[in-house]
């Protein structure tokens, strides 16, 4: 179809999953380089699991004779395709729009009311946990991924990049709307996350604390999002991340034995995993202040 571009699409090329609908510097034309981040996608095409089998000695016939097994057993829908991206496997499900079944899924909006980028990335990794005995990636959820280009050529393995695309009825390709996905995989509703209330006294003005409260909760559920959409922070905003992380914890109101917990079980889904000790310090930092001031309040007491 492209002559003119065959010679670049031969070797290591990629091609997103999901499709952005704005060009790189806020170009309004129709060509040029795509300004591909997750506040820039349009369509939902595919949910997706990158399985590195490889990485614990499992080949791909047995990953492929498991995820057959699940399907069967009902446990797992059934993948629309399967590509052999080098040494591993990707496994795709189609998405199509509710209204139009003949077009991608319409709707990928950051502000989108019915959180279809949040949905998205709980199905991905609702996906990645039912086969995480076959090393699929635990941060591999978000929606601005790339994807090897089929027939092309991979340098650094030399081998040829295979798209096998399942078929059952011979007609069309398997594809699924995003809510009925999410509804066979049991995750359309996210579990709230419970938010202990702040001890103290309530004070002069009640509402106004009440507010103040209820506004570091927003905060917080808005730090959990973003975390949930990047699937993890990588190296280099791990830090910074966590700290952040921790001081939203201690103004929602949880106890420091909560945000330790809180803290590493963020830090295994950084990209590489963040230290336990590192993340103990974060906490130890962000609940420094209120310590210090029990600290010289009870010595001031004592003295009176």
């Amino acid at each position: 179809m492209f002559p003119e571009f065959r010679e670049q699409l031969l070797k290591d090329s990629f091609v997103s999953i999901n499709a952005a609908h704005r060009m790189a510097r806020r170009s309004s034309g129709r060509l040029g380089k795509p300004d591909h981040n997750t506040s820039n996608l349009r369509y939902l095409c595919a949910c997706y699991c990158d399985i590195d089998c490889y990485k614990i000695g499992i080949s791909r016939e047995t990953v492929l004779q498991f995820v057959g097994d699940r399907v069967s057993d009902g446990e797992l829908p059934a993948p629309s395709a399967i590509v052999r991206s080098g040494q591993g496997l990707w496994l795709f499900w189609l998405l199509h729009d509710e209204a139009d079944s003949s077009r991608a899924h319409l709707g990928a909006y950051p502000d989108n009311p019915r959180n279809h980028l949040q949905l998205y990335a709980r199905i991905n990794r609702e996906i990645g946990r039912r086969l995480a005995e076959l090393g699929a990636d635990p941060v591999a959820t978000d929606a601005a991924r790339y994807v090897r280009v089929p027939g092309s050529f991979r340098n650094d393995v030399e081998e040829e990049i295979l798209w096998q695309w399942e078929d059952p009825s011979g007609e069309t390709a398997l594809s699924y709307s995003l809510l009925d996905l999410g509804e066979r995989l049991g995750v359309n509703k996210s579990t709230p996350r419970k938010t202990v209330a702040q001890k103290g006294e309530v004070g002069k003005y009640p509402l106004r604390r009440r507010g103040f409260l209820a506004a570091n909760i927003n905060k917080l559920t808005a730090f959990q999002t973003l975390r949930e959409l990047r699937g993890g922070f990588a190296e280099g905003k791990r830090s910074i991340a966590a700290f952040i992380f921790a001081v939203s914890l201690k103004w929602a109101g949880r106890s420091r034995t909560e945000a330790i917990g809180e803290l590493e079980e963020f830090g295994r889904v950084c990209r590489p995993p963040f230290p336990r000790t590192e993340c103990h310090s974060a906490v130890k930092s962000a609940y420094k202040k209120r310590e210090q001031l029990c600290a010289t309040a009870g010595s001031q007491t004592s003295s009176t």
